[in-house]
């Protein structure tokens, strides 16, 4: 079934308002999608949004991992000559596996977003002001929507 409407939304800034349809297509052939790998490792890995993220559960993740780790104890009692060092493949599996463990959780806790889709003139204060936008569309839309001319 197909339907169609007005859309009253506070994203749309314009003085129009679109005209929002949903139409059922039927599907003629199934085309196969090719998958960009390269895209989508882009995206898994993407920009961190640290300022959206629950520290909390990434601290709590990052102990939990970590403390799952090995440590070669070995390592601090056993003397070495720098050049001819033969602890060198432990210090490195030590070290990845502390890396592994941080990326883990940083992949498991901290949201991704596509590179390029972050703004880079957005700051706080022009969040503050879209926020107070949008709760004066909000109280307009409670009080039905009144014109300016209609309040002569």
């Amino acid at each position: 079934m197909s339907r169609y409407g007005v859309c009253d939304d506070v994203v749309n800034l314009s003085d129009h308002w679109p005209v929002e349809c949903c139409l059922e297509v039927k599907q003629i052939h199934n085309k196969q999608y090719n998958y960009n790998v390269t895209e989508s490792k882009k995206f898994s890995s993407g920009i961190r949004r640290w300022d959206k993220a629950d520290l909390n559960l990434y601290y709590d993740r990052t102990y939990a991992l970590l403390q799952q780790i090995h440590v070669p104890v070995d390592l601090l009692q056993g003397k070495c000559d720098v050049l001819k060092c033969i602890h060198w493949p432990c210090i490195n599996s030590y070290y990845n596996s502390i890396v592994h463990s941080l990326c883990q959780a940083m992949n498991e806790c901290i949201p991704a977003v596509r590179q390029g889709s972050l703004k880079p003139y957005w700051d706080s204060e022009l969040q503050e002001l879209k926020q107070k936008s949008i709760d004066a569309h909000a109280l307009w839309k409670l009080c039905d929507r009144p014109r300016l001319g209609s309040c002569k």
